[in-house]
């Protein structure tokens, strides 16, 4: 496994060094060390507890480097204060779209209150591509036999 989450860790340092001087840090700290994890084989940035400014530079400083796993994803919430997607997720929107201008990088919705950039395709899991697993298409493949073998055997027998 990748130091993907060490590295964002160590990077994202003096952001949680400035998150202690939010109003709610006592009772909401903003520390790297809970709120970057791995979430399905992706390094994930929780931006929760921090306001627009901070959460704009821990998106500028977590897309400095190319992630190793290929994908990174930032949790915004939905906002609790805020009409639709709240204030996080228009600012990692907006930060990601113009992070991914002039680079073969993409980002999208990945749930009401989640981005995921995507740096290199080819190495991003399936949980950041949005690609269906080899479950899956091993389930359709079964459904379809199945099905075919209900048409054979109505066929064969009329």
């Amino acid at each position: 496994m990748s130091d993907d989450v060490e590295r964002l860790r160590e990077e994202l340092k003096p952001i949680a060094e400035a998150a202690t001087d939010l109003k709610w840090a006592d009772k909401r700290p903003w520390k790297a060390e809970t709120h970057v994890f791995w979430e399905s084989a992706v390094p994930t940035v929780d931006l929760h507890d921090l306001n627009a400014k901070l959460a704009k530079k821990a998106v500028l400083q977590a897309c400095t480097h190319e992630s190793e796993t290929g994908a990174l994803f930032f949790v915004t919430g939905r906002g609790r204060h805020s009409l639709g997607p709240g204030v996080l997720g228009g600012v990692v929107k907006s930060e990601l779209k113009k992070i991914c201008d002039g680079k073969d990088w993409s980002f999208r919705p990945a749930g009401p209150a989640k981005y995921v950039l995507i740096t290199d395709r080819k190495k991003a899991p399936g949980a950041a591509t949005g690609a269906l697993g080899p479950l899956f298409w091993l389930f359709v493949g079964l459904l379809a036999a199945g099905l075919a073998a209900v048409i054979w055997n109505n066929f064969a027998a009329g």
